[in-house]
């Protein structure tokens, strides 16, 4: 049996489309508040729990931010 754990109160990422050999474009970056993963491996069974608090997105060349609460704890 596997267990990982993974708790943080704040998950960051950029967001960005690849334009071939011309790099990347941001497309913008987003807050994950309050994540948290449980992943549960067995031989034949795979178990995956995931819990998020709200969603903070925010769209390259915007300056507005907008907080999506999840409906969920």
């Amino acid at each position: 049996m596997f267990e990982l754990s993974f708790q943080v109160t704040t998950l960051r990422a950029s967001l960005c489309k690849s334009q071939g050999l011309a790099g990347e474009k941001p497309l913008g970056h987003v807050s994950f508040c309050n994540f948290s993963l449980l992943l549960l491996l067995t031989q034949y069974d795979m178990k995956i729990e995931v819990r998020l608090g709200s969603v903070l997105p925010k769209v390259s060349g915007s300056s507005h931010s907008h907080k999506l609460v999840a409906p969920f704890p």
